[in-house]
């Protein structure tokens, strides 16, 4: 009996004590290489996002106003026209928001008859509705006069031999936009007469981008993301409305965007460089009314496209705070509170459409 042999406490005690501290270190291992793949993966995230954002949202600002600077030629309006594509939606405090559209080529008309769209299935009288392809149920077109414009759906069985019905409701049309951060300060293109020569075309692209920002509990702090609406459905307040049937048709572009800056440049003696005139900037002093003038008269040759993009760093949680410089014409400011990966982009986009003065 006297023979027998075994851990003593202490002994225990000890083991015991190397083994939490053996698991500690292995879990504290874990947990913080974790952390850095999380941390790595967000900022490819936020690198992919970044290049798709460059990829489409460039792609789009480029064919913007194409097949629509047709409305500026003899045959139809005879005053340049409200929209030629590219609507601004400028804001010195938060992103800024832009609408675009372009036209198809192939299916290209007016009106042989006044229009007033404010009632229902409203019945456009054209001269031509010929187009390759045929338009179609569900297409969405553009009505455009010189105070305003009205981007429609085609109803069912609305394409006949000179007309098309249009869906009650609109995709949108100038002056609805009232939502946050945002508005359409143009006229209400719902309630206009559009006249006889009114060019209506179908559409190749109709986007308008913004920028929605919400509260993230998980992270403790507001998070921003570029939006895209392709049918705001009529209703103004389209980053409030998240009814998934009958709201606004948006997606979410690109995630943790949480600044957007346009800078639009007209250069009035084109092809000569100078003057040059910048909206939207340090400076600038030019009005939005100015950049729509030298939208109609094609003097606006570029765009500057400024990108605060950012993703925490994992866990996430700190009291760092990092500061933004002066972007365009949104005063220095600072990021919120946090652990971040942040970049600037900037890049410079010159539409194609109007690279020819007339």
């Amino acid at each position: 009996m006297n023979n027998r042999k075994g851990f003593s406490l202490v002994e225990s005690m000890v083991v015991l004590v190397l083994m939490a501290l053996i698991m500690s270190s292995i879990y504290m291992m874990i947990m913080y290489y974790r952390d850095v793949s999380g941390t790595e993966q967000a900022r490819v995230r936020q690198t992919q996002e970044s290049r798709f954002l460059m990829s489409v949202f460039s792609t789009e600002l480029k064919n913007a106003g194409a097949v629509m600077t047709l409305v500026n030629t003899g045959g139809f309006l005879a005053t340049p026209p409200y929209f030629n594509g590219i609507y601004p939606l400028n804001n010195t405090v938060f992103p800024d928001g832009v609408i675009l559209a372009s036209g198809d080529p192939n299916a290209v008309s007016k009106l042989t008859a006044e229009a007033n769209v404010s009632g229902s299935d409203t019945v456009l009288q054209m001269n031509n509705v010929i187009a390759t392809p045929p338009w179609n149920d569900g297409d969405q077109g553009i009505l455009i006069s010189a105070d305003g414009f009205y981007v429609f759906s085609v109803a069912v069985g609305g394409v006949g031999a000179s007309a098309l019905t249009l869906e009650a409701t609109p995709v949108y049309y100038s002056g609805l936009l009232n939502t946050a951060n945002y508005i359409d300060s143009s006229s209400a293109g719902n309630t206009l007469t559009y006249p006889v020569n009114a060019p209506v075309m179908r559409l190749a692209d109709f986007s308008i981008y913004l920028i929605e920002e919400h509260n993230d509990a998980e992270k403790g702090r507001n998070v921003r993301n570029l939006v895209r609406i392709s049918d705001c459905k009529g209703i103004p307040g389209v980053l409030e409305n998240n009814d998934p049937v009958n709201g606004p048709v948006k997606g979410v572009i690109a995630e943790n965007v949480w600044d957007l800056q346009l800078v639009y440049s007209a250069y009035p003696d084109f092809p000569n460089v100078t003057p040059r005139n910048d909206f939207f900037t340090a400076g600038a002093t030019g009005t939005l009314d100015d950049l729509l003038t030298a939208l109609r008269v094609k003097t606006f040759k570029e765009i500057r496209v400024n990108v605060v993009a950012l993703t925490d760093d994992y866990p996430g949680q700190g009291t760092i705070t990092y500061p933004l410089p002066l972007l365009a014409d949104r005063p220095a400011t600072n990021l919120p509170p946090g652990k971040f990966s942040y970049k600037i982009y900037s890049f410079l986009i010159e539409p194609r459409n109007f690279n020819i003065k007339i």
